[in-house]
């Protein structure tokens, strides 16, 4: 069984997981998305770590008890890429997983780190070039005012459950919600616009993309976009949504992914 603790390195909260006789299959950086913590990686983390490898998942400044910031709203998706450097400089991870917004922060993270041996992108925010679905776009109307002003943003529980949760059934919804924090106006408002940049050429590992079908923030034809961009592998799970490392089978999408991971770590 996994042990989990937690530390601070950087003043960021991080989460460790490994087993407690340690393990050699590789060390693993978990990097998560808008509004919630690395406390959403328990048990894919505890997974992994019950495989031999060891875990960490940062939670990004400004996010719960995470580095204070003086003003949450003005925050950039490239503070958090720097948040996420300045742990990999201490933990220097075999893989990155990243979710979400995580995606995108773990593919800029490949871009500057040429000795990764391997990238995962769980239905990850798109870079410059790779258009969003319009859906998403239309969604960040509502909330337009705290994007460009820059302002600390917070979903309504509605919005939240029908873009993020729409396959997570009650009361496990409104149970994550309940958990979820402020986020960065600036850092929606790059990420909605495309703005964040990545050189493909740059990004030297394999790079394995998870998506799934009933994704409603970010379809499927998105995510196989992003595999193409890599030359990745893609595994595509139709029952699916976009938390498939938290939703009803997740276990499949964790076994799936250590074979892959296997395959790229073996000696």
């Amino acid at each position: 069984m996994a042990n989990k603790s937690t530390t601070k390195i950087a003043e960021l909260t991080v989460d460790s997981y490994e087993t407690p006789g340690g393990g050699d299959a590789g060390t693993l950086m978990l990097t998560h998305g808008a509004w919630v913590g690395g406390w959403i990686w328990e048990s894919f983390a505890s997974y992994f770590a019950d495989l031999g490898y060891k875990c960490y998942a940062p939670t990004w400044r400004g996010h719960y008890d995470s580095k204070p910031v003086a003003d949450l709203g003005a925050v950039s998706v490239f503070d958090y890429v720097e948040d996420a450097m300045s742990i990999a400089r201490i933990v220097n991870p075999d893989v990155v997983i990243g979710e979400s917004m995580g995606g995108l922060i773990a593919q800029k993270m490949a871009e500057a780190s040429p000795a990764l041996r391997g990238l995962v992108l769980m239905n990850p925010v798109p870079p410059f070039m790779v258009p969003a679905s319009v859906k998403v776009i239309k969604s960040q109307f509502k909330y337009l005012g705290d994007l460009m002003r820059r302002r600390p943003n917070m979903p309504n529980k509605e919005d939240y459950k029908e873009l993020v949760l729409n396959n997570v059934p009650e009361p496990d919804a409104s149970d994550w919600y309940a958990r979820i924090c402020p986020d960065s106006g600036r850092a929606l408002m790059e990420m909605s616009l495309g703005k964040i940049k990545v050189d493909a050429n740059k990004v030297k590992c394999p790079v394995y993309v998870i998506a799934g079908h009933l994704d409603a923030i970010l379809p499927i034809k998105v995510h196989r976009k992003i595999a193409l961009k890599y030359g990745a592998d893609i595994a595509e799970y139709p029952t699916m949504s976009h938390h498939t490392f938290s939703e009803i089978g997740w276990e499949k999408v964790a076994a799936e992914l250590a074979t892959w991971l296997s395959s790229k770590l073996r000696p």
